[in-house]
């Protein structure tokens, strides 16, 4: 916060600094042209002995470099609060970012810590809840839909072969039983009659 701050008032120091020497130089030649003076020590001595109103203007430089220094802190102040909101916002905005790169990339279990008042975070906070609640509805749903189709599936199976081998009960228990292990995947099965 320092830098930013000192270079203001370093700069409005010098400019104020300058300014106000060049003004006593431009006041203090004019009035020797006017009195029609050369340019001498003795008679800038003489011009403010005549004219007391120089010696306010010979001040002036410590008020415009004293106002200048005062003025330079209140804006280098105002610049470093300005330029820390900035960063506050770079920082805000990248985190915001990446939180969005990583939900557009399929985590969407992406955490992402919303400050107070960052209305932007909590929208995102709810809309990646809202896509976790949508996913797990759809792996539930997936779920039942893949276990009716295995039973669906299992059901025709069955009903073929008790249609084809309903006349022989060796060849239907055998049938049966065979595709029954492999339907379920079961290592052992037995049909006691």
């Amino acid at each position: 916060m320092k830098q930013l701050s000192d270079k203001f008032v370093y700069w409005f120091t010098i400019i104020g600094s300058i300014t106000s020497i060049i003004f006593v130089i431009i006041v203090i030649m004019m009035d020797l042209y006017l009195k029609e003076f050369t340019f001498s020590i003795a008679n800038i001595i003489e011009l403010h002995k005549i004219n007391k109103i120089l010696w306010i203007i010979d001040a002036t430089p410590f008020i415009l470099i004293s106002f200048s220094y005062f003025v330079g802190k209140e804006l280098g102040v105002y610049a470093q609060k300005l330029s820390n909101a900035k960063n506050r916002t770079e920082k805000k905005s990248k985190k915001i970012f990446d939180f969005i790169e990583q939900i557009r990339q399929g985590d969407i279990e992406a955490e992402y810590n919303a400050e107070d008042g960052d209305i932007l975070g909590e929208t995102l906070i709810n809309l990646r809840n809202e896509l976790l609640q949508k996913e797990k509805e759809d792996s539930i749903r997936k779920k039942e839909d893949d276990q009716r189709h295995w039973a669906t599936e299992g059901l025709a199976k069955f009903g073929v072969i008790l249609r084809e081998n309903n006349d022989n009960l060796e060849e239907l228990s055998y049938n049966i039983i065979s595709e029954l292990v492999k339907y379920i995947d079961a290592k052992h099965a037995g049909f006691f009659i």
